[in-house]
């Protein structure tokens, strides 16, 4: 919505690097450049390495779906973001859609949302299946859970017949499954 409301956007993901340290370079040279505002994503970043990052700059910077204390140096402010709202905003999507069903993967585990999702869908009459992935035990499994979900995408692609939309969990459950989407042709 900003790309298209005509302001400059840069999207930088920090991925997992080895030992399960994040590899925080991507980031790092995009901070060493002039930005108006930064925006993150995700919850309970306030106090993680990666708020520390930012607020060494005089970048100021916004959370959503998270908290960070507004005012302290050069944070702006934050949306705590429900996903309450977020879920049935796409539920409400889903039916204009005529989505029909819906293959929930992640875990359950470590995303208990995942379950208030699923009854949302329900309660819109919309069937839903479950690829509930085991949980990893830490970051330094992230390739981990993209093995465990192209795993489990490859098995559920074989018994065939799909639902019209899928829904991941989170972006390494998202890629492995694309991995096992695109090497069968899914499109």
């Amino acid at each position: 919505h900003l790309a298209a409301a005509g302001f400059a956007c840069t999207a930088v993901t920090v991925p997992g690097g080895g030992y399960g340290r994040p590899d925080w370079s991507g980031l790092d040279m995009e901070l060493r450049n002039s930005y108006d505002l930064a925006v993150f994503w995700g919850s309970g970043m306030s106090g993680s390495a990666l708020m520390r990052r930012i607020r060494r700059t005089s970048i100021p910077y916004f959370v959503l779906q998270g908290r960070a204390n507004s005012g302290r140096g050069n944070c702006v402010g934050s949306f705590p973001g429900s996903p309450l709202l977020a879920y049935r905003q796409f539920v409400g999507d889903c039916c204009t859609r005529n989505v029909r069903s819906v293959c929930l993967c992640g875990c359950w585990t470590l995303c208990p949302g995942l379950g208030l999702l699923e009854k949302y869908l329900q309660d819109a009459g919309i069937m839903t299946e479950r690829i509930d992935l085991p949980a990893v035990s830490s970051l330094k499994s992230l390739e981990a859970c993209q093995r465990l979900a192209h795993t489990a995408l490859r098995a559920r692609l074989e018994r065939g017949g799909l639902c019209d939309l899928m829904y991941f969990g989170d972006d390494y459950i998202l890629m492995g499954a694309l991995t096992a989407l695109l090497e069968k042709g899914v499109r």
